[in-house]
Parts: structure tokens; C-alpha cells; sequence
């Protein structure tokens, strides 16, 4: 984040809400690709299918189809943190008119990033 050094701490702390914004949707963005899509890759092709190709052409195209499934899975993994991303920051710059204001009344620093992490709860349910 950069602001001129006589940045108003207002501002400051509503550019610091889309900092935690960020940082909450690439967090649950990795663990829900650790617990949701790796297990479906991973259960696709056992290290033992693997050894028992008994070509090296064999091997070769069953690499290729699980390289082709993650960058497949990495892909959505990516469209889908954008929208959480987009939502997030679009209803936190919407409940803060874009930091001139906090939720319940004119801007404070605690209002903005109160805000921040109530369009991280909006955006980002428990349930991922």
C-alpha cells in the first residue's frame, strides 16, 4: 500500500481494511484448495498407479494429465477467490463510500477496518 506521507489516518486505515480483505480471501483461498480440490487430484493418481506404468510413455502421459488437472483446478481456484475479492472490497468500499464514511456514521480509523472485517464475514462465510 502506498500513500503520500501526509495521508489523512483515516484514509490510511481504509486502505488498510482492503490490505485485510486481501489477506483473508488468499488465506481461505489456500486452505480451501488444500481441503477441497487437492484430494480430488490426488485420489485421481496413486504414487503406486504411478509405479506400476510400466512404460516410460505411460508414465509420461499420466504426469501430464495430472499436471493438466491442477493448473484445471488452479485456475478455478483463482476465478473464484477474484469474486470473493471483488465482493469483498465492493461492499466494503459501498458501506464506507470509499473511506468517507464509517457504517454508523462519519469516517473514524476503528469505523473503517470495523468495516473491513464485516465485509470479510459478508464475503468469506465459515463454510468457505
Amino acid at each position: 500500500m502506498f500513500l503520500p506521507e501526509s495521508s489523512h489516518p483515516v484514509l490510511e486505515s481504509h486502505e488498510e481494511g482492503h490490505v485485510d480483505i486481501c489477506q483473508a480471501v488468499f488465506g481461505r483461498a489456500v486452505s480451501d484448495a488444500i481441503e477441497k480440490g487437492l484430494p480430488e487430484v490426488r485420489n485421481r493418481f496413486t504414487v503406486e498407479d504411478l509405479d506400476r506404468c510400466r512404460t516410460e510413455t505411460m508414465r509420461r502421459l499420466a504426469q501430464a494429465e495430472i499436471n493438466a488437472m491442477c493448473g484445471r483446478f488452479a485456475e478455478k481456484v483463482q476465478r473464484h477467490m477474484m469474486r470473493q475479492l471483488q465482493e469483498a472490497s465492493t461492499g466494503y468500499d459501498r458501506m464506507t463510500n470509499n473511506g468517507r464514511r464509517d457504517p454508523g456514521g462519519g469516517p473514524s480509523v476503528r469505523g473503517q477496518r470495523d468495516a473491513a472485517r464485516a465485509a470479510i464475514r459478508t464475503s468469506l462465510p465459515k463454510d468457505g
